[in-house]
């Protein structure tokens, strides 16, 4: 996908994971988190991801996701403090 828009890449993933295409779905929603699209933890909630959620490559996703929060709140706690 040639959309340098993360979120697209995000809102395109789960589609593809239930309609079987589950390679396809892992490889947009990794390359959204690594985009710095922020999809954890609404990828934990998403029923359209069931079907890949169990995978080792949908969790290793995931903990690069969980990231994206805490760096966020980190970068506006250092605004806030001047």
């Amino acid at each position: 996908m040639a959309d340098r828009d993360p979120e697209t890449k995000y809102l395109q993933a789960p589609l593809d994971a239930f309609s079987g295409q589950h390679d396809v779905a892992l490889r947009l929603l990794r390359r959204a988190v690594e985009d710095k699209y922020c999809g954890y933890p609404a990828m934990d909630n998403d029923p359209f991801f069931a079907s890949i959620r169990g995978t080792p490559e949908f969790a290793a996703i995931r903990a690069h996701g969980m990231e994206c929060p805490r760096k966020f709140k980190e970068h506006v706690s250092g605004h806030d403090a001047k």
